[in-house]
């Protein structure tokens, strides 16, 4: 545990393969990463009404998770073959911090854009029932 707070853990180009445990563990993160971004793919088929943002909100969740997941379980495989370049731990590290940044931008966009849209859809259309067709 303690060369998790090591950097030169993180940043070496000759470490070891991956423990049977390491490799298992991030393999069941990715695949649940990926996992979750097919499953929230689906779930506005499955929700009643035609919500366009949140049907946005969903694909863009969904693909932020799915790409992470496939990312991830590539340099999981990488990493547990110690192949150099591509095998080296600050991978994770930088898969970590744009899954952070990525959802961000995604909060930023539900909590900030969708709001505003809504209202204006809401005034749009208390405007257009009093207009003629």
């Amino acid at each position: 545990m303690q060369n998790l707070f090591s950097p030169a853990y993180w940043f070496t180009l000759r470490q070891l393969p991956l423990s049977a445990e390491g490799f298992l563990i991030l393999l069941g993160l990715f695949f649940g990463f990926a996992f979750v971004g097919v499953a929230l793919r689906f779930i506005p088929i499955f929700v009643k009404g035609k919500d366009v943002l949140f049907y946005r909100m969903m694909r863009k969740f969904s693909a932020c998770f799915l790409i992470v997941g496939i990312i991830g379980i590539v340099f999981t495989l990488f990493a547990k073959n110690a192949i150099r370049i591509f095998g080296a731990r600050f991978w994770f590290l930088l898969i970590g911090m744009g899954l952070f940044v990525w959802l961000g931008y995604i909060f930023n966009f539900a909590l900030r854009v969708v709001p505003k849209r809504r209202a204006q859809i809401n005034e749009y259309n208390k405007r257009k029932k009093y207009l003629p067709s």
